[in-house]
Protein backbone atom coordinates (compact mmCIF):
# COMPACT_ATOMS: atom_id res chain seq x y z
CA UNK A 1 0.00 0.00 0.00
CA UNK A 2 1.45 3.65 -1.09
CA UNK A 3 2.60 5.96 1.83
CA UNK A 4 1.06 9.43 1.64
CA UNK A 5 3.11 12.40 2.12
CA UNK A 6 2.55 12.95 5.47
CA UNK A 7 3.65 9.32 5.85
CA UNK A 8 6.73 9.71 4.44
CA UNK A 9 7.30 12.96 6.24
CA UNK A 10 7.16 10.90 9.68
CA UNK A 11 9.78 8.64 8.30
CA UNK A 12 13.24 8.71 9.74
CA UNK A 13 16.30 9.80 7.44
CA UNK A 14 18.08 7.01 5.53
CA UNK A 15 21.86 7.10 5.71
CA UNK A 16 24.85 5.39 5.61
CA UNK A 17 27.07 4.37 8.74
CA UNK A 18 29.62 6.59 7.43
CA UNK A 19 27.39 9.70 7.76
CA UNK A 20 25.60 9.32 11.19
CA UNK A 21 27.01 11.29 13.88
CA UNK A 22 30.13 9.90 15.86
CA UNK A 23 30.85 12.06 18.50
CA UNK A 24 27.49 11.26 20.45
CA UNK A 25 26.97 11.77 24.54
CA UNK A 26 27.49 8.71 26.63
CA UNK A 27 24.69 6.94 29.07
CA UNK A 28 27.22 5.09 31.95
CA UNK A 29 25.99 2.75 34.75
CA UNK A 30 28.88 2.66 37.10
CA UNK A 31 28.03 -0.27 39.75
CA UNK A 32 29.98 -2.30 42.79
CA UNK A 33 29.99 -2.46 46.48
CA UNK A 34 30.69 -0.01 48.65
CA UNK A 35 33.83 2.20 48.50
CA UNK A 36 34.50 0.54 45.27
CA UNK A 37 35.25 3.91 43.37
CA UNK A 38 31.73 4.49 41.75
CA UNK A 39 31.31 7.87 43.24
CA UNK A 40 34.84 9.09 42.51
CA UNK A 41 34.54 7.56 38.54
CA UNK A 42 31.27 10.04 38.32
CA UNK A 43 33.40 12.84 39.84
CA UNK A 44 36.20 12.61 36.92
CA UNK A 45 33.30 14.00 34.74
CA UNK A 46 34.74 17.55 35.58
CA UNK A 47 33.65 20.29 36.39
CA UNK A 48 31.29 20.90 33.79
CA UNK A 49 28.89 18.47 35.73
CA UNK A 50 25.29 18.69 36.93
CA UNK A 51 25.80 16.24 39.91
CA UNK A 52 22.86 15.35 42.12
CA UNK A 53 23.66 13.97 45.65
CA UNK A 54 20.63 11.26 46.74
CA UNK A 55 23.09 8.77 48.51
CA UNK A 56 25.46 11.30 50.20
CA UNK A 57 28.28 10.19 47.51
CA UNK A 58 29.29 13.88 48.19
CA UNK A 59 32.04 12.97 50.89
CA UNK A 60 34.21 11.76 48.75
CA UNK A 61 34.28 14.43 46.19
CA UNK A 62 35.09 16.27 49.06
CA UNK A 63 37.93 14.06 50.56
CA UNK A 64 41.34 14.75 50.67
CA UNK A 65 42.10 12.42 47.85
CA UNK A 66 39.59 13.22 45.30
CA UNK A 67 40.53 16.88 45.71
CA UNK A 68 44.38 16.27 45.49
CA UNK A 69 43.70 13.81 42.53
CA UNK A 70 41.37 15.53 40.79
CA UNK A 71 39.84 19.31 42.39
CA UNK A 72 36.80 19.24 40.20
CA UNK A 73 34.17 21.77 41.16
CA UNK A 74 30.83 20.52 39.49
CA UNK A 75 27.57 21.99 40.49
CA UNK A 76 26.00 19.87 43.30
CA UNK A 77 22.25 19.51 44.14
CA UNK A 78 21.34 17.94 47.05
CA UNK A 79 18.21 16.23 46.90
CA UNK A 80 16.24 14.07 50.24
CA UNK A 81 12.92 12.83 51.21
CA UNK A 82 11.50 14.77 54.46
CA UNK A 83 10.51 12.19 57.00
CA UNK A 84 8.94 12.22 60.14
CA UNK A 85 10.16 12.01 63.21
CA UNK A 86 9.84 7.79 63.05
CA UNK A 87 11.95 7.97 59.97
CA UNK A 88 9.34 7.46 57.28
CA UNK A 89 8.57 9.88 54.88
CA UNK A 90 5.73 12.90 55.66
CA UNK A 91 4.97 12.70 51.75
CA UNK A 92 6.83 11.25 48.79
CA UNK A 93 8.29 14.30 46.77
CA UNK A 94 12.29 13.56 46.37
CA UNK A 95 11.47 10.86 43.04
CA UNK A 96 9.76 13.41 41.39
CA UNK A 97 12.09 16.41 42.54
CA UNK A 98 15.13 14.04 40.97
CA UNK A 99 13.61 14.50 37.53
CA UNK A 100 12.18 18.12 37.77
CA UNK A 101 16.11 19.23 38.90
CA UNK A 102 17.61 17.77 35.79
CA UNK A 103 14.29 19.24 33.03
CA UNK A 104 15.27 23.11 35.09
CA UNK A 105 18.83 22.79 34.89
CA UNK A 106 18.12 21.58 31.18
CA UNK A 107 16.29 24.70 30.40
CA UNK A 108 17.83 27.40 32.57
CA UNK A 109 21.44 26.34 32.56
CA UNK A 110 22.52 24.29 29.63
CA UNK A 111 25.45 26.25 28.79
CA UNK A 112 26.88 25.17 32.11
CA UNK A 113 26.94 21.22 32.10
CA UNK A 114 28.24 18.52 29.63
CA UNK A 115 26.76 15.57 32.28
CA UNK A 116 24.64 14.61 34.48
CA UNK A 117 25.37 12.36 37.69
CA UNK A 118 22.43 10.91 39.46
CA UNK A 119 24.80 8.98 42.46
CA UNK A 120 23.20 6.49 43.39
CA UNK A 121 20.16 4.59 42.26
CA UNK A 122 19.75 2.93 45.75
CA UNK A 123 18.48 5.76 47.01
CA UNK A 124 16.87 6.55 43.83
CA UNK A 125 14.89 3.45 44.64
CA UNK A 126 14.04 4.11 47.93
CA UNK A 127 12.27 7.81 46.38
CA UNK A 128 10.65 5.56 44.08
CA UNK A 129 9.05 2.88 46.79
CA UNK A 130 8.13 5.76 48.83
CA UNK A 131 6.13 7.83 45.45
CA UNK A 132 4.48 3.84 45.05
CA UNK A 133 2.95 3.50 48.21
CA UNK A 134 1.18 6.29 47.88
CA UNK A 135 0.14 5.93 44.47
CA UNK A 136 -0.92 2.26 45.41
CA UNK A 137 -2.83 3.91 48.53
CA UNK A 138 -4.35 5.91 46.44
CA UNK A 139 -5.39 3.02 43.56
CA UNK A 140 -6.61 0.95 46.82
CA UNK A 141 -3.88 -1.83 45.52
CA UNK A 142 -1.93 -1.42 49.19
CA UNK A 143 -2.42 -0.03 52.78
CA UNK A 144 1.39 0.00 53.05
CA UNK A 145 1.26 3.50 53.31
CA UNK A 146 -1.30 3.76 55.75
CA UNK A 147 0.47 0.79 57.83
CA UNK A 148 3.69 2.65 57.94
CA UNK A 149 2.76 6.12 59.04
CA UNK A 150 1.05 4.09 62.14
CA UNK A 151 3.59 1.98 62.93
CA UNK A 152 6.32 3.81 62.42
CA UNK A 153 8.55 1.61 59.92
CA UNK A 154 8.06 1.16 56.10
CA UNK A 155 6.10 -1.46 55.57
CA UNK A 156 6.17 -2.87 51.40
CA UNK A 157 4.14 -5.40 50.01
CA UNK A 158 4.56 -7.69 47.16
CA UNK A 159 2.39 -5.25 44.84
CA UNK A 160 4.84 -2.26 46.01
CA UNK A 161 7.70 -3.29 44.88
CA UNK A 162 6.24 -3.95 41.20
CA UNK A 163 5.65 0.13 40.94
CA UNK A 164 9.06 1.25 42.48
CA UNK A 165 10.17 -0.85 39.39
CA UNK A 166 7.70 0.70 37.21
CA UNK A 167 8.82 4.04 38.20
CA UNK A 168 13.08 2.96 37.62
CA UNK A 169 11.86 1.48 34.49
CA UNK A 170 10.22 5.11 33.29
CA UNK A 171 13.17 7.18 34.83
CA UNK A 172 15.82 5.44 33.24
CA UNK A 173 14.21 4.30 29.64
CA UNK A 174 13.32 8.73 29.58
CA UNK A 175 16.51 10.16 30.78
CA UNK A 176 19.14 8.03 28.91
CA UNK A 177 17.66 8.94 25.78
CA UNK A 178 16.16 12.82 26.54
CA UNK A 179 19.65 13.61 27.92
CA UNK A 180 21.51 11.87 25.22
CA UNK A 181 18.96 14.37 22.99
CA UNK A 182 20.32 17.26 24.16
CA UNK A 183 24.11 16.50 23.61
CA UNK A 184 24.47 15.46 27.50
CA UNK A 185 25.83 12.38 29.12
CA UNK A 186 24.58 10.59 31.79
CA UNK A 187 25.86 8.74 34.45
CA UNK A 188 23.70 6.43 37.74
CA UNK A 189 26.06 5.00 40.31
CA UNK A 190 24.62 2.22 41.89
CA UNK A 191 25.20 -0.86 44.29
CA UNK A 192 25.29 -4.56 43.26
CA UNK A 193 23.66 -7.37 43.95
CA UNK A 194 25.79 -10.84 44.43
CA UNK A 195 23.78 -13.85 43.58
CA UNK A 196 24.82 -17.51 45.47
CA UNK A 197 23.52 -20.67 44.34
CA UNK A 198 23.69 -24.26 45.84
CA UNK A 199 27.40 -26.54 44.80
CA UNK A 200 26.18 -29.31 42.32
CA UNK A 201 27.50 -32.52 41.85
CA UNK A 202 28.81 -34.36 38.68
CA UNK A 203 24.85 -35.42 38.49
CA UNK A 204 23.71 -31.98 39.40
CA UNK A 205 22.09 -32.44 42.90
CA UNK A 206 22.92 -30.43 45.59
CA UNK A 207 26.22 -30.95 47.53
CA UNK A 208 24.95 -31.39 51.20
CA UNK A 209 26.81 -28.96 53.84
CA UNK A 210 28.78 -27.10 50.63
CA UNK A 211 28.70 -23.61 50.86
CA UNK A 212 27.01 -21.60 48.27
CA UNK A 213 29.18 -20.07 44.91
CA UNK A 214 28.76 -17.16 43.34
CA UNK A 215 26.95 -17.25 40.46
CA UNK A 216 26.43 -13.96 39.02
CA UNK A 217 27.36 -10.43 39.79
CA UNK A 218 24.74 -7.43 38.94
CA UNK A 219 23.70 -3.77 39.59
CA UNK A 220 21.71 -4.07 42.82
CA UNK A 221 17.76 -3.45 41.30
CA UNK A 222 14.78 -5.17 42.34
CA UNK A 223 13.34 -8.00 40.40
CA UNK A 224 14.44 -11.34 39.04
CA UNK A 225 15.14 -9.93 35.47
CA UNK A 226 15.37 -5.98 36.12
CA UNK A 227 19.04 -5.76 36.46
CA UNK A 228 19.56 -7.01 32.87
CA UNK A 229 16.18 -4.49 31.77
CA UNK A 230 18.29 -1.72 33.01
CA UNK A 231 21.59 -2.66 31.66
CA UNK A 232 19.96 -2.88 28.25
CA UNK A 233 19.29 1.68 28.62
CA UNK A 234 23.09 2.35 29.00
CA UNK A 235 26.43 2.64 26.60
CA UNK A 236 28.40 1.77 29.40
CA UNK A 237 27.90 -0.59 31.83
CA UNK A 238 31.38 -0.65 34.01
CA UNK A 239 31.57 -2.78 37.85
CA UNK A 240 34.02 -0.87 40.05
CA UNK A 241 36.16 -2.77 41.99
CA UNK A 242 39.45 -2.29 44.27
CA UNK A 243 42.87 -3.84 44.37
CA UNK A 244 45.45 -3.07 46.92
CA UNK A 245 48.31 -0.64 46.02
CA UNK A 246 49.42 2.50 44.97
CA UNK A 247 50.23 5.47 46.87
CA UNK A 248 47.00 5.49 48.35
CA UNK A 249 46.85 2.05 49.15
CA UNK A 250 43.76 1.14 46.74
CA UNK A 251 43.87 1.18 43.07
CA UNK A 252 40.45 1.61 41.79
CA UNK A 253 39.09 -0.17 38.62
CA UNK A 254 36.90 -0.52 36.10
CA UNK A 255 36.01 -3.60 34.57
CA UNK A 256 34.05 -2.99 31.27
CA UNK A 257 33.45 -6.30 29.63
CA UNK A 258 31.68 -9.64 31.05
CA UNK A 259 32.98 -12.58 32.34
CA UNK A 260 31.14 -16.32 33.52
CA UNK A 261 30.30 -14.10 36.97
CA UNK A 262 30.12 -10.48 36.26
CA UNK A 263 27.90 -8.32 34.49
CA UNK A 264 29.51 -5.44 32.32
CA UNK A 265 29.13 -4.41 28.56
CA UNK A 266 30.50 -1.74 26.62
CA UNK A 267 28.82 -0.15 23.07
CA UNK A 268 32.68 1.40 22.53
CA UNK A 269 34.07 -1.95 21.19
CA UNK A 270 37.36 -2.22 20.92
CA UNK A 271 38.33 0.99 23.03
CA UNK A 272 38.99 0.06 26.72
CA UNK A 273 40.75 -2.98 27.81
CA UNK A 274 38.50 -5.44 30.05
CA UNK A 275 40.11 -3.95 32.93
CA UNK A 276 40.76 -0.15 33.36
CA UNK A 277 42.25 0.72 36.13
CA UNK A 278 41.86 4.19 37.69
CA UNK A 279 39.21 5.17 35.50
CA UNK A 280 38.58 8.46 34.38
CA UNK A 281 35.14 9.67 32.57
CA UNK A 282 36.57 12.42 30.69
CA UNK A 283 40.17 10.91 29.68
CA UNK A 284 37.90 7.73 28.38
CA UNK A 285 35.38 9.87 26.54
CA UNK A 286 38.59 11.08 24.93
CA UNK A 287 40.17 7.61 23.71
CA UNK A 288 36.36 6.74 22.45
CA UNK A 289 36.78 10.07 20.34
CA UNK A 290 40.22 9.82 19.43
CA UNK A 291 39.48 5.60 18.60
CA UNK A 292 36.80 7.31 16.34
CA UNK A 293 38.93 9.71 14.33
CA UNK A 294 41.68 7.49 13.72
CA UNK A 295 38.76 4.80 12.43
CA UNK A 296 37.55 7.06 9.62
CA UNK A 297 41.08 7.76 8.67
CA UNK A 298 41.93 4.54 7.94
CA UNK A 299 38.68 4.72 6.11
CA UNK A 300 38.56 7.54 3.68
Amino acid sequence: MPLSQKDIEKLPPMQRLSETKQDEPVTALIYGGAGCGKTGFAGTAGDRTLYLNIGNGIKTLKSPWFLETHGYDPIIVNISEKLETSGVPSSAEAFDMVGDTIDFALETIPDQFDTVVVDDATELRRFAMNKGLEINQKLGKSHSKERSSQYGVVMKSVQDYGIEMDLIEQFIAYYTVALKAKGKNFIMTAHQRLIYQKQLDKNGNPVMGAAPVLYKVLPGFTGQTFPDDVQKAFDWVFRMETVAGGRSGVIFRARTLPDEVISAKCRDGGVFSVVESNPHFLKMLQMVKDKQASTRRKTT
